[in-house]
């Protein structure tokens, strides 16, 4: 199978990318760990497979639209 048909295809299906998916499981996953353990934010981002922290807190803010000082207080 091609990746661009296999990439459609997921999109058609499931109606986002392939890499917002991911990128959605794994701040779902960030906001998991930060209920349930007390990782750190450098321990997250790194468990998540991010290359730093502020790349990861890039991300959050943009699929959360809270920062995560933010997410924290709630």
């Amino acid at each position: 199978m091609k990746r661009t048909y296999l990439c459609n295809l997921f999109m058609r299906e499931t109606g986002m990318t392939v890499n917002h998916y991911i990128a959605s499981a794994k701040m779902d996953e960030a906001k998991r760990l930060m209920r349930v353990t007390h990782k750190s934010i450098a321990e997250i981002a790194e468990c998540l497979g991010f290359s730093s922290q502020s790349c990861f807190q890039k991300v959050f803010k943009k699929y959360t639209g809270v920062t995560l000082g933010e997410y924290q207080k709630d």
